[in-house]
């Protein structure tokens, strides 16, 4: 047992520390400094991590060559950290993203960030061996293995804090090069620590390993795994939890734990690794019988107990400890396992480490470019848990017996995968996962789906009963495809209104192609159109969407790219007539970078003399995400027009000096797709009406701070805010829409013509509509509708189905505006809760259309409301319709002694009573 370390050592062991917090730190922030100038790319995502991997693996197995010198390299990394931070932060948007490119395409590229990433993770790399070689030599009663485990511990309990510091305070309080500054000032206190307090043990010589043992193949199959099962996991956060960076931090710091844990566990417990891997395979495969109870638990969590907050956050972390720890905390001892059980040579734990770097990567790399792309993620896990079983057995000094029941245990487990497989809470996105409700309602609707896969993009295509089919991109719900076969009209009304801006329609650029159908509608507007996406797996499903999405993949004088939209923009000398970005909006985490000054800025210098940019406006976004979105637009652009498309969706058009023009004709393909929503108006006539103002724009001034490259702060808001409203933001209490002029012809929208605008809005809307329209819609008063609203009343309260006196008023406009069958027809259609009001009116309209009603229905409503004035005002007319005046007569005396009779009623009421006193005997 080792005794108990001296003040001294407590400090190495403090400085391990923190040197681990800057380890993971500098992964995350050069990755998302790359993300963000170089794209989200794949290939930039990909090489990332793959050359931090190997540099790490590189720089552990070199580690014991510069055995004084730790000092030294903690303060290189820091030196390398400030001069990337200077250096970004000088480098525009522009010359960055276009410098790979111009090199030479996706090797160059891939070279580049190879070069950024190659120095700092090698370097990074040295410092678990040296630590623990340190450690070693300061107390040398305990073993190598001891001190390395102990060592392990701390760096990655270091690299989970800083994960969690970096994600929620540093990049929100500092932006991205301020936390590199702050990271690399950490590493200048380790690097001083280590020089004044701590003394470098003596070098060593390390002797060459001519061929690995048969533990150290099993340890690269289990580092391998354990890459898998990373992505496998992120993956599925991504579709319950969200898409955010929070949410992938979280998981980050749940693995760092768990490897901290598994080191500390494994000094204790002395177990081979062969126990290890076995027990690693079937934890893995017994947290994936569990996935869709922990998915179902948080829906339930979501909607009723963490709605929004920091509550939330906790929430996350507490289902993510519970649903991956331990799996993570079997691959943290994986090492020191293996530590234990290889000879004590000079070196092995740098050879270990490099060896667990290089089968992270390899993992990484094949679960990215090849099993995501062949495999169910069913199919993945399975093989994940049985491979990393395998790999214990394989090396398991331990008696058949114990052999064969891990191997029926394991088989028993897969079974179990098999049949409880959550495959279709991975298709429904994240959005289903809100609460309780939102997932029984988007199971009960599912029918079936299909997926396309292309590297590790993955494109999910839900059938749903009601015959609409929709969308998921890698785990995030997107529009859908059709509605009762009809094309999706909002997507093609995206691409269409930019269309009346520009005074050219020449070139034309599109930023994420989605289905395809918006990219598709401006297609048949442009003579060019360059469409750009990220995900190959969106490309691959293009045919799939022909018929919406006006054949896009075949269509002449279209050209797909698969690039990230920022290089494209950055790289080009082209100047476009019109850009659209119709990327996700921020809800995803990735498309922030997109509502930028920056980008907004690199967009402005793309575009042609009177050019406009288009893109998504989510009001779901929060009120403090609106604000900033707004205050970012009015940094870039003089003037914005908005489109609108439903209650918490629109599409902003930004420009100089805009100008809408109505084109007048349309391709046959583009009206036809539209027949359902403009055919009897046109499509000149919805566009105008759908199109925006906002009032004095330009001269608005929001409180939030705009959002930029550096410090991205709408993606902040955006997992902790956007899940927890169910109604949007209100945009026109923002900027004041101008509903009453019409942006096409200058005119104002006064009597009918704001009533059909009205009108129009809401059948783009699926019912949804303005303020002002909804006002001017429920605001009538004395039962009297705007007679230019009934239309409008009509779709509007039958759909959603509003209170009675509403729907009374209704059949009231209906009648005077005479429209009795349209009347009768509302009344049928509402079944339930339907007053005696209203079925006197059904009643009365039977009869006076259709010449009888049903003597059930008549016994019904007088037995429902006997003495009421309309119930017996109708049997007055019903007996007088059947020829019988003495029921009239009866009926008429009763709301003489109750009621007082109309002038009308009483001159019928004397003809009776004489009729019936002439008829007496």
């Amino acid at each position: 047992m080792s005794r108990r370390p001296a003040p001294k050592h407590r400090v190495l062991l403090a400085l391990a520390f923190a040197s681990g917090m800057c380890g993971l730190a500098y992964e995350v922030l050069y990755s998302r400094l790359l993300t963000t100038y170089l794209g989200d790319m794949v290939t930039v995502s990909a090489t990332i991590l793959a050359a931090f991997l190997t540099g790490i693996g590189v720089g552990s197995l070199l580690a014991h060559r510069f055995q004084p010198w730790l000092w030294l390299i903690e303060g290189l990394i820091g030196v390398y950290g400030l001069l990337v931070a200077a250096a970004f932060s000088q480098l525009s948007p522009t010359t960055l993203a276009s410098l790979a490119p111009r090199a030479g395409g996706v090797a160059s590229l891939v070279a580049t960030v190879a070069l950024v990433v190659a120095l700092p993770s090698a370097l990074i790399g040295c410092s678990v061996p040296l630590f623990a070689s340190y450690l070693a030599d300061a107390e040398r009663e305990a073993s190598a293995s001891d001190s390395f485990a102990r060592v392990y511990a701390l760096y990655n309990l270091g690299a989970a804090a800083c994960v969690l510091v970096i994600e929620f305070w540093l990049l929100r309080s500092a932006g991205l090069s301020g936390g590199l500054v702050a990271i690399a000032l950490v590493n200048f206190g380790t690097a001083a620590g280590l020089r004044l307090w701590v003394r470098p043990p003596p070098a060593v010589a390390v002797t060459r390993l001519r061929r690995p043992s048969t533990a150290l193949v099993a340890l690269f199959l289990v580092s391998a795994v354990s890459a898998s099962y990373q992505l496998l996991m992120l993956r599925f956060v991504g579709t319950v939890f969200g898409p955010f960076h929070e949410n992938f931090a979280l998981v980050l710091a749940v693995v760092m734990v768990g490897l901290a844990a598994g080191a500390a566990w494994a000094r204790r417990r002395r177990l081979p690794l062969s126990i290890w891997a076995s027990l690693g395979g079937l934890v893995i495969l017994l947290s994936a019988v569990g996935l869709g109870d922990t998915a179902r638990l948080w829906a339930l969590a979501s909607g009723t107990l963490v709605q929004e907050g920091s509550g939330r956050t906790v929430a996350k972390a507490i289902v993510l400890l519970v649903m991956t720890l331990p799996a993570f905390t079997v691959f943290g001892g994986a090492v020191p396992a293996y530590l234990q059980g290889a000879p004590a040579r000079p070196g092995e734990a740098g050879r270990a480490l490099a060896v667990s770097s290089f089968g992270n990567c390899f993992g990484f790399l094949l679960t990215v470019f090849v099993l995501l792309a062949h495999l169910s993620y069913r199919d993945l896990v399975l093989f994940v848990g049985l491979l990393t079983v395998g790999a214990g057995l394989a090396i398991a000094p331990e008696p058949w017996r114990r052999s064969v029941a891990v191997t029926l245990g394991a088989l028993a487990l897969a079974g179990i995968v098999g049949v409880r497989w959550p495959e279709r809470q991975f298709a429904l996105g994240h959005l289903s996962f809100v609460s309780s409700k939102k997932l029984a309602e988007a199971e009960a609707a599912f029918v079936r789906s299909e997926s396309i896969k292309r590297l590790d993009g993955d494109v999910t295509i839900i059938h749903q009963r009601s015959g609409a089919e929709y969308v998921t991109i890698n785990g995030y719900s997107s529009f859908a495809v059709a509605e009762d076969g009809a094309t999706n009209h909002r997507e093609v009304i995206v691409g269409v209104a930019p269309a009346l801006y520009p005074p050219e329609r020449r070139r034309a650029l599109v930023l994420g192609t989605g289905t395809g159908i918006t990219a598709g509608a401006t297609a048949t507007l442009f003579d060019h159109t360059e469409v750009v996406e990220i995900n190959p797996a969106v490309f691959a499903a293009l045919p799939r969407f022909a018929s919406h999405n006006f054949d896009l993949a075949r269509r002449p004088g279209v050209d797909l790219l698969l690039e990230d939209g920022l290089s494209v923009l950055a790289r080009d000398d082209e100047r476009y007539d019109l850009v659209i970005s119709t990327v996700t909006s921020p809800v995803y985490f990735s498309s922030s970078k997109l509502y930028t000054v920056d980008f907004f800025e690199l967009v402005k210098r793309r575009l042609a003399p009177g050019g406009v940019f288009a893109f998504w406006f989510d009001a779901r976004i929060s009120e403090a995400g609106t604000g900033i979105i707004l205050e970012t637009m009015r940094s870039a652009f003089s003037e914005c027009h908005f489109v609108f498309l439903f209650d918490s969706y629109y599409e902003a058009i930004c420009g100089d000096s805009l100008a809408p023009r109505p084109l007048g004709d349309y391709p046959a393909e583009l009206t036809e797709a539209m027949a359902l929503w403009a055919g009897d108006v046109g499509l000149d006539a919805l566009l105008d009406a759908v199109l925006l103002a906002p009032g004095r724009f330009a001269d608005r001034r929001w409180a939030e701070a705009p959002n930029t490259f550096d410090l991205p702060i709408l993606e902040h808001i955006m997992a902790r805010e956007t899940l927890a409203h169910e109604r949007p933001w209100d945009l026109d209490g923002w900027v004041k829409l101008e509903t009453a002029r019409s942006l096409v012809s200058g005119e104002a929208f006064e009597g009918p013509r704001f009533a059909l605008r009205c009108h129009l809005l809401a059948r783009v809307g699926s019912r949804t509509m303005l303020p002002e329209c909804h006002r001017r819609l429920t605001d009538h008063q004395g039962g009297q509708w705007d007679r230019h609203f009934v239309d409008l009343a009509y779709d509007y309260l039958l759909a959603d189905k509003r209170s009675v006196l509403a729907f009374e008023d209704l059949v009231k406009a209906l009648i005077l505006t005479d429209q009795k069958p349209r009347a009768l027809e509302v009344l049928r259609l509402r079944k339930k809760r339907r007053s005696t009001v209203l079925e006197v009116a059904r009643l009365q309209l039977q009869m006076e259309l259709e010449g009888s009603v049903d003597d059930r229905d008549v016994a019904e409503l007088y037995a429902r409301s006997p003495l009421a004035a309309e119930v017996r005002r109708f049997l007055v007319r019903l007996s007088l319709k059947r020829d019988r005046p003495d029921q009239a007569l009866a009926h008429l005396d009763f709301l003489a002694r109750v009621f007082p009779l109309t002038e009308p009623e009483k001159a019928l009421h004397a003809r009776l009573r004489a009729r019936t006193q002439e008829a007496a005997p």
